[in-house]
């Protein structure tokens, strides 16, 4: 196992060290019209809701450029993947896909979570994925609802109900996301993450996104 800061330190370095694909390279993981394999995966073994985005910004609203529902259901993904090719995938984190996102900006985010955690790194080997210089930790979704972090932990957010990009959407710059333990586990949500949520008394409730209703594989 990594060390501490080996860990922290690959957050920043990893993604530095390996070139990220351009946008106008070929697509090689399937011809554009198949539904990626990422998603398949998401969708049919982790049980994941997700739906196309037609923007390439991290930043960008993932609920205006998004289409339809968030669904595991693989019927309606390869009708979507058919319809939009080449288009980029949003996962709808909370209690659909029952999972949480640990949102560390490796710039500012590094400091507040080794003071967060306190030196517990238990948790490392659960499912991450990156984009760009952001890393993105996952957690099962702990059943109740969750306040937002204090602002005194800079760098950090936890998507709790809010959508977000995932693999292998293509961002700005033609940074492809991309995990980076493809096949972990996705553990339980450390307790030191679970106290600061419940504890911050100034931060409002994590938000939740309210989806247009579903729209049906052989809708006009």
């Amino acid at each position: 196992m990594k060390s501490a800061e080996q860990f922290l330190a690959s957050i920043a370095l990893r993604v530095s060290s390996t070139p990220s694909p351009s946008i106008s390279e070929p697509n090689d993981r399937l011809p554009s019209s198949d539904l990626p394999l990422e998603i398949e995966q998401a969708a049919s073994d982790r049980g994941w809701h997700v739906f196309p985005v037609l923007a390439q910004s991290r930043f960008a609203s993932i609920k205006r450029a998004g289409v339809g529902y968030p669904t595991s259901d693989l019927i309606q993904l390869r009708h979507w993947a058919a319809e939009f090719p080449g288009c980029n995938w949003g996962l709808a984190t909370g209690p659909e896909s029952r999972v949480i996102a640990l949102e560390v900006d490796a710039g500012i985010g590094r400091p507040s979570l080794r003071f967060l955690c306190g030196d517990e790194w238990d948790w490392r080997n659960t499912l991450q994925f990156r984009a760009g210089q952001t890393r993105y930790i996952l957690f099962h979704y702990p059943e109740k609802r969750l306040r937002r972090l204090g602002v005194e932990f800079q760098g950090l957010r936890v998507h709790a109900g809010t959508p977000i990009l995932m693999p292998p959407s293509v961002i700005g710059g033609g940074i492809r996301l991309a995990f980076c333990n493809p096949g972990a586990c996705i553990e339980k949500a450390p307790e030191w993450l679970m106290a600061s949520l419940a504890n911050a008394k100034d931060a409002q409730m994590t938000e939740t996104t309210h989806y247009p209703a579903r729209r049906d594989v052989f809708a006009a």
